[in-house]
């Protein structure tokens, strides 16, 4: 369970995030929605800690977001942010295995093996030995995803997935989260 409690968020003295309160129970689906600038991608970063709250508590698991080391948080919480964040000087694959090799402390062979059963799945294991630069926007965005869905996050964090996609591009990026949401992982987007 991610428990927020009174958190609030100031830029150049303006109000981003005011007195936000929130429980989000495991295997919830929720998603934030309003207009450019609301604060919506400073809320879903906060939560994973890539923005600091000024007050206010964040729980996860009933652990305070302050006490959780980055790597740990990475465990336990997954994030595609707008950009898809791909490793430029990777390929597609070793962005696939690089997270889960490092993080999770899986053998490079069997995150290799997840990494390429997954691009399969997808019908994209074309992709694999291709450099980010090479590959669309979309394709980008699903293959962030995918990295999260290898790492086996308890919650998922989606900030704005649909960004610059084109319908096709969407319809896979959708198929992608209704995956995520099938095998009951938390999604918040």
């Amino acid at each position: 369970m991610i428990i927020v409690k009174d958190v609030n968020y100031k830029k150049n003295n303006n109000h981003i995030l005011q007195n936000i309160n929130l429980n989000i129970d495991e295997g919830d689906n929720w998603i934030f929605m309003g207009p450019s600038g609301s604060g919506k991608s400073t809320f879903l970063k906060s939560l994973c800690n890539l923005k600091k709250i000024e007050s206010g508590s964040i729980q996860i698991e009933g652990k305070n977001l302050s006490e959780y080391k980055q790597v740990d948080l990475a465990k336990t919480i997954g994030i595609v942010l707008q950009e898809p964040g791909l490793f430029e000087n990777f390929t597609i694959l070793k962005n696939l295995t690089y997270p889960q090799v490092n993080v999770l402390n899986i053998s490079e062979e069997q995150a290799k093996k997840y990494a390429e059963d997954i691009l399969k799945e997808y019908g994209i294991e074309h992709l694999k030995d291709k450099m980010p630069n090479e590959i669309s926007k979309g394709l980008a965005k699903k293959i962030s995803i995918l990295r999260v869905f290898l790492m086996h996050p308890k919650y998922l964090i989606l900030d704005d997935p649909s960004n610059d996609l084109d319908p096709e591009m969407f319809s896979l990026v959708s198929d992608a989260i209704k995956k995520l949401q099938d095998n009951k992982i938390t999604t918040i987007i």
